[in-house]
């Protein structure tokens, strides 16, 4: 790096050039292949990659577009456009974009966008992590580079949330409108899915009185009460049949000598994604009786499914 003795202002004399001992810079291979599922006519965003002062890239895009069968015949031509733009993070900073004297040594005063990213937790009775449990793999979240959450300490609520960087989402609708949007239409619309109002209730429940074993017994609705010892209870599968997505146990009211949910009864859950069947193991009390019974749709508020989601 070269820096300038005497200043480079008009006039002020004789200038001289002195080398300063800097850090080089890497040359990683920064190349990657990127797959997705879309529909046609959808702008989806496929790099997101920060750059910093003196940092320099050779881009290179090669595509290939593979196509399902389609119902109809598909006339015309198809085309398959990408573009890469480079985004100025002052652009999105007033105390950057307008010169200030000095501002590189207040930095700390310098606050950029965030997005703040809501989802649900890992619950104390998941034995498994999934990719897709917090961050929905078609969403524009996940697009920009947002994967999940984390995994935090239990306890504080069903949501987890976590702030992110939020140039990256308004770039993208900078570019949506000055590069794409077709103004005459006056509107463009955003693909979307709010799960919050779907509630799915149980077909059976069934008790096994041994693990794997044995004729089970209907245990929905409260005119099938079982009396069982905590004991000895073998596994309870509550079914919600094919199509249902992942439900949340802590949601799943069961009644043991009184309302209560599944999260607070099993410490140990398997979710049968071909069959939709939440099979329930481990009892957290091993002593006593009680008089069990699942919830059906006459006196249950409806299971929560667990959505790969956000909200900004």
């Amino acid at each position: 790096m070269k820096t300038t003795l005497g200043g480079d202002r008009l006039g002020s004399g004789n200038k001289q050039e002195v080398s300063m001992k800097t850090y080089s810079r890497s040359t990683h291979d920064l190349s990657y292949t990127w797959r997705s599922s879309m529909a046609a006519g959808t702008l989806v965003p496929f790099m997101n990659v920060p750059a910093l002062p003196g940092d320099s890239f050779d881009i290179n895009l090669n595509a290939e577009v593979l196509t399902v069968p389609t119902v109809g015949p598909l006339f015309g031509s198809y085309k398959v456009q990408l573009d890469v733009f480079q985004v100025p993070i002052r652009l999105y900073n007033a105390r950057l974009h307008m010169n200030e004297l000095g501002i590189g040594l207040e930095m700390s005063k310098v606050k950029l966008p965030t997005v703040r990213v809501t989802g649900k937790k890992y619950g104390e009775w998941q034995t498994y992590l999934d990719d897709n449990f917090q961050i929905a793999p078609d969403s524009l979240i996940k697009y920009l580079g947002i994967s999940g959450l984390g995994m935090p300490t239990l306890g504080g609520g069903a949501n987890l949330e976590r702030f992110f960087n939020g140039v990256p989402f308004l770039a993208y609708w900078d570019i949506y409108k000055n590069y794409y949007a077709n103004k005459q239409e006056e509107e463009g619309v955003v693909v979307h899915h709010s799960p919050s109002s779907s509630r799915y209730y149980p077909t059976a429940a069934l008790l096994y009185p041994i693990v794997g074993f044995g004729v089970p017994i209907n245990i929905l609705g409260s005119a099938n009460v079982a009396a069982i010892n905590w004991a000895t209870l073998g596994v309870v599968h509550i079914v919600y049949g094919q199509g249902v997505p992942e439900v949340n146990p802590d949601t799943v009211e069961v009644n043991a000598n009184g309302a209560s949910n599944a999260g607070n009864l099993w410490d140990r859950f398997e979710w049968d994604k071909e069959k939709g069947i939440l099979k329930c193991y481990d009892p957290q009390n091993t002593t006593g009786n009680s008089n069990l019974y699942v919830s059906d749709e006459t006196n249950n508020a409806g299971a929560e499914p667990i959505y790969p989601m956000y909200s900004a």
